[in-house]
Parts: C-alpha cells; structure tokens; sequence
C-alpha cells in the first residue's frame, strides 16, 4: 500500500497516524509522512537518538478521546476541523478534517 492510499483510508477511518522515522527517507517521503501524522491527529518523530521511539510512545499514550455532535444531518463528506485551548502550554493535535456519518 502507498502512502495515499494509507493515508485515504485512514483518514475516511478517523485513524491517527504516528510516524517514527527509522531511516534516512527521501525529502517526499519524510514530508508526506509529517503531513498525514499531522493531518490526521497523529505524530511525527525524527529518530535523532535513541529516544524516538518513547517519545512516540508517550505521544500515543496522552491522546484523549473527544465527542462531537454534529448539527447537520451526515453527507459522508469531510469537513474542516478545528479543536482549540485557553491553557497555555497545552499541545493539541486533531485530524484536520473529520466526516460526518
């Protein structure tokens, strides 16, 4: 599977991603692999040391789940997303589009 199509079907799943960078992936590939982490709520991280895959590890562990009700009735299209904060230091990584089913 490529990663659009990974991407695709984890995104009409409402599936984070969370990438660890292992190797040494071309430019696109590391950028693509930042994008969909991001946009679908996940997590990238650069394996720059030996600490890479625990902080990937923590990054899964501190997600929280969050109920939305929808005001429109569902069309299965995918809508913009946007989750915010009023407290400082607080780091929010939501999928940027979500759909309505």
């Amino acid at each position: 599977m490529n990663f659009l199509k990974a991407y695709e079907a984890a995104e009409a799943e409402g599936v984070s991603i969370f990438s660890l960078e292992t190797g040494s992936p071309n430019r696109l590939d590391k950028f693509a692999l930042k994008e969909f982490s991001h946009d679908t709520g996940g997590e990238f991280v650069e394996k720059k040391n030996s600490d890479g895959v625990n902080s990937l590890l923590a990054a899964i562990d501190r997600q929280v789940a969050v109920s939305l009700t929808r005001i429109q009735k569902p069309d299965g299209k995918l809508h913009l997303l946007t989750v915010k904060t009023s407290q400082r230091g607080i780091h929010i990584s939501a999928p940027a589009e979500i759909s309505l089913e």
